[in-house]
């Protein structure tokens, strides 16, 4: 979805027939306009919400691992 310059990538279950598969596309296509692609889509989200934090012990610091 998207455009060539600005491509959004949708998953859809490879089990479904290609008749439903073609439904799917087709129904996201027309509501594409609903979907959310990034955080910046989303006006007014608290931070809250979607950042992630660890709890870290201040006596344990973090190791980096490969």
């Amino acid at each position: 979805m998207g455009t060539d310059e600005d491509k959004k990538e949708i998953k859809i279950g490879a089990l479904l027939d290609a008749t439903a598969k073609k439904r799917v596309i087709e129904l996201l296509r027309e509501f594409a306009y609903v979907f959310s692609w990034s955080y910046k889509d989303m006006s007014g989200l608290d931070p809250e919400v979607v950042e992630h934090r660890l709890p870290l012990k201040p006596e344990c610091p973090p190791v980096k691992q490969k």
